[in-house]
């Protein structure tokens, strides 16, 4: 069957995601390896991770809204290359400052992509199938980065070393986009700026006749709300994976193979309803399918929490894979919610808003929060940071404003 054009960037542009999830999620996945050899504190390791987030940032908020009018093909295509890049050239560190200023350039890549690459899908879905794509093209960051991650740097870590291993997951990346190069174009939003600016000089954000601006987005009320929800998912998300690895290796005594293996659990899951859950909230919509995953994140979390020492491999895989259903929900309230609650031609700042957010607190503060506490009363009670963090999504997404169409169009009907 062939694909046609949404399906296609969304394939593409998912596999670009899911291996540049990876390359991000290596630095956790690699500390076992490279903390001792560079001699590394868990602040440290949390410090990384923060200006990682930081650079992440920079890149959403810079970059973001000048795709607006200068093409989310650009942002999409080279953002991406700069984060797998100086991904691949982490494994040539030789001291702290050198792996922080290649991991934050490597976040303003990161940053850059994101936005412009899931707002000009969003705009290309079909109303009624927008869910489907977008969780299909958020699905391979789990499905990569937290699913076969682990188990492909624990071998990478227990044979080439931390080092190639940084080279090695930094390929396929760049393979992939060369080729969505070769064919992805701009939206039909962005195309009209483009050519309105070029005809007359003046840049302008137009939808349906009607102009806007920037600083339109925080106009809508889920726009706010979800940045909110942001800070404190990222924060679920990379305070856990900075330092479950660690978790699994000191508290419990795994090896890197055996955490890898455990950690996939969570990853897979994550994949698989991210990959369904969005398709199902067409149906029923976002904001309940919201509550289910962080009221179960937060319940698998607090089972993981309180495991004790001496628990074994497999119901801690079952307690963390649990632990992980709350991070399913990245395509619904990152992407789905901002861009449905906005016009398309400022869809790419209504994502940029969140994510950069998001990182500034939740990916940069949160960290360096978890490696204080981790170093000052143990690692099991950084898990608890990540338990409250998932409550507190669950509690403020009881306040989303329902943006599914279906379910939009049939309240309207009565």
């Amino acid at each position: 069957m062939k694909l046609n054009y949404v399906g296609k960037l969304s394939i593409v542009f998912g596999l670009t995601w899911g291996f540049s999830g990876l390359d991000r999620c290596m630095i956790g996945y690699a500390a076992p390896g490279f903390m001792p050899e560079l001699e590394f504190t868990y602040a440290q390791l949390g410090l990384i991770v923060t200006l990682t987030a930081i650079g992440a940032a920079i890149g959403a908020w810079v970059v973001n809204p000048l795709t607006e009018y200068y093409g989310r093909r650009k942002g999409s295509i080279w953002g991406n290359l700069g984060a797998h890049l100086f991904s691949g050239l982490t494994g040539l560190v030789q001291g702290f400052g050198q792996m922080v200023g290649i991991r934050t350039l490597m976040g303003i890549g990161f940053g850059s992509m994101y936005g412009p690459g899931f707002a000009a899908i969003a705009e290309e879905s079909p109303p009624e199938k927008r869910g489907f794509w977008m969780g299909l093209t958020q699905s391979f960051w789990p499905l990569f980065g937290m699913g076969f991650g682990p188990i492909i740097a624990g071998y990478l870590l227990s044979t080439v070393g931390w080092r190639y291993g940084f080279f090695l997951v930094a390929i396929p990346g760049i393979i992939l986009i060369w080729y969505m190069s070769r064919f992805m174009r701009e939206p039909p939003s962005v195309a009209e700026n483009i050519r309105v600016r070029k005809e007359t000089g003046r840049k302008v954000l137009l939808h349906e006749g009607r102009e806007f601006h920037i600083w339109d987005v925080f106009r809508y009320r889920n726009v706010i709300l979800m940045t909110v929800v942001a800070v404190f998912t990222m924060a679920y998300l990379w305070v856990l994976f900075t330092f479950v690895p660690s978790f699994f290796s000191k508290v419990h005594g795994f090896s890197p193979i055996q955490t890898g293996w455990i950690m996939a659990g969570g990853g897979f899951l994550t994949f698989i309803l991210q990959l369904i859950a969005p398709s199902i909230s067409d149906k029923v919509g976002r904001k309940p399918v919201l509550l289910v995953l962080f009221g179960l994140g937060t319940l698998g979390g607090i089972l993981f929490a309180i495991a004790p020492q001496g628990t074994g491999a497999f119901s801690l895989a079952i307690y963390f894979t649990l632990f992980c259903i709350g991070l399913s929900s990245f395509p619904i309230y990152l992407v789905i919610i901002p861009t449905e609650s906005v016009p398309f031609t400022i869809a790419a700042t209504a994502v940029a808003v969140p994510q950069g957010l998001g990182e500034i607190i939740g990916a940069t503060v949160f960290p360096v929060f978890g490696g204080r506490i981790a170093d000052l009363y143990g690692l099991t009670a950084t898990m608890w940071v990540v338990v409250v963090c998932s409550a507190l999504a669950f509690i403020l997404s009881l306040f989303a404003k329902e943006t599914a169409p279906r379910r939009v169009a049939a309240k309207m009907n009565g």
